[in-house]
């Protein structure tokens, strides 16, 4: 016996899962039971037809709230994890209950994720006001989790007013998010303006809000410089349809540097939208991107369970292996068949 088998204890028996009704679930959602959420969005990250089916059950009872979802996102290091325990910890001290939804990628090897943000949010974790919930993208494309909105609504069920959705970096993510969301936040740390270099035009174009953060000690004059850097390309981007200009604001974590300046450019932003009716569009758009990212991924799970297509597949990638056609060829291959099954 290995010593790895010794360290077993042999009377361990694994906790049996709890089950609920979707009538028992909703109740204890609606109650705000934070242990029922964390049971509820584990639910929704299952693949488990019976498991969908009591999601689905439970979000028939969701009901339109006037909430904040806001994306956080920005390049590696720039502090996205501690803007959001020293924000996050200001809107908690103020009564607002807010949930964290943070996104790791999963490795393409493994199928792992580190899933590390709770230890870099050292202050937000054992508010009662606050829920933290790090989920891994699993083998979505775009770094976002497939349970992604629905663990936003069931936060909402929860009582919830701010939803955070925290993405892993500056890339596809960030377009796949802000498709979730109805705020996007673009956080860079201070430099000469190089740190801009290496964000996409495209995700500048998303942001709603700017934040230089970490504009504190010897980093302020930087930061007072990546501000003016951000707003001069500001000048060069396309507007958002709702029409309002994203404003530039320097931060501090630890300072609290503009805590309540940033706190109110979000009030203000919610606001102007819900006056202009573009809030109720957003949370539209939201939803028909949702349907349409559902229907893809049913079509194709149905599609790979058939036989026929199961062979084929088999057989494509064997002869791909052996260098008897190419991967173009394969999917023109595939199509026609699919095509062929249901004619």
């Amino acid at each position: 016996m290995s010593n790895l088998n010794k360290n077993i204890n042999p009377n361990f028996r694994k906790a049996e899962r709890k089950s609920f009704t979707a009538k028992e679930l909703t109740k204890k959602l609606l109650s705000g039971d934070k242990l029922s959420l964390s049971y509820a969005l584990s639910i929704a990250e299952s693949i488990l037809p019976v498991d969908r089916q009591l999601v689905a059950d439970v979000l028939q009872n969701y009901k339109k709230t006037n909430t904040k979802r806001i994306a956080i996102t920005g390049p590696p290091g720039a502090g996205k994890s501690t803007f959001i325990d020293s924000f996050g910890n200001h809107l908690a001290e103020k009564n607002k209950k807010i949930a964290i939804l943070t996104i790791d990628p999963s490795s393409p090897q493994s199928g792992g994720s580190i899933l590390g943000d709770k230890t870099r949010m050292d202050s937000l974790i054992n508010h009662d006001q606050v829920y933290i919930r790090p989920s891994a993208s699993g083998t979505e494309k775009g770094g976002v989790s497939s349970a992604t909105m629905e663990s936003i609504l069931l936060c909402e069920m929860a009582g919830y007013e701010y939803i955070i959705v925290e993405t892993v970096g500056v890339g596809q993510s960030e377009v796949a998010v802000s498709e979730l969301v109805d705020m996007y936040v673009l956080i860079v740390q201070p430099g000469s303006g190089d740190d801009l270099q290496g964000i996409k035009r495209g995700i500048m174009e998303l942001a709603d809000l700017y934040i230089v953060n970490k504009a504190d000690g010897d980093k302020v004059e930087l930061a007072k410089q990546s501000g003016r850097s951000i707003n001069a390309a500001k000048s060069l981007l396309f507007p958002k349809s709702h029409g309002l200009k994203a404003e530039t604001i320097l931060y501090s974590s630890e300072s609290l540097l503009n805590v309540d300046k940033i706190e109110e450019a979000i009030d203000s932003f919610f606001n102007s939208n819900h006056e202009s009716g573009y809030y109720q569009d957003t949370r539209k758009q939201q939803m028909a991107s949702w349907l349409h990212r559902e229907i893809n991924k049913s079509i194709i799970e149905s599609v790979e369970e058939i036989k026929e297509i199961q062979e084929i597949k088999s057989s494509l990638q064997h002869q791909i292996k052996n260098s008897e056609v190419y991967p173009i060829e394969a999917g023109e291959i595939i199509k026609k068949t699919i095509k062929n099954l249901f004619n």
